[in-house]
């Protein structure tokens, strides 16, 4: 196939979350992950410290729009607190993933494995936070 005949890219919205902050009461929009973000997660072997680091920043690239008081992202771990930020990975999750999953469970008492679909919104308690779906 010659350039010229493949099919052109059509860009295309990212699912978004509105994530109201618990402490600062900030609403933000977050988006979902891209591949290469969810890819850089999973296959790094940092240290505990640096892949805070990485999931923060993550988290950071994933917002919407950066305006102040989020321009940057030391404004960004400075004017949020952790559970503002736990709010915010539990949007990425939902945003990039789905409010529904697939888990896989193996029984205690006879070893059956099977899967069991659950809801995160409904089945977590999350009563520090406020978060809806924008379509």
């Amino acid at each position: 196939m010659i350039a010229k005949d493949m099919p052109t890219f059509q860009s295309f919205e990212l699912p978004k979350w509105e994530v109201i902050t618990p402490h600062t009461q900030h609403r933000l929009l977050i988006k979902s992950m891209l591949v290469q973000q969810e890819e850089a997660l999973k296959s790094s072997s940092l240290s505990t410290t640096k892949m805070l680091d990485l999931i923060n920043k993550t988290v950071y690239d994933c917002l919407d729009s950066r305006e102040a008081p989020f321009d940057t992202v030391d404004a960004f771990m400075k004017n949020l607190t952790l559970a503002d930020r736990e709010a915010l990975i539990y949007g990425l999750i939902v945003s990039s993933y789905g409010e529904e999953q697939d888990f896989n469970v193996t029984c205690n008492a006879c070893s059956k494995n099977f899967t069991e679909k659950a809801s995160l919104h409904k089945t977590l308690i999350l009563n520090y936070m406020k978060i809806k779906t924008l379509f």
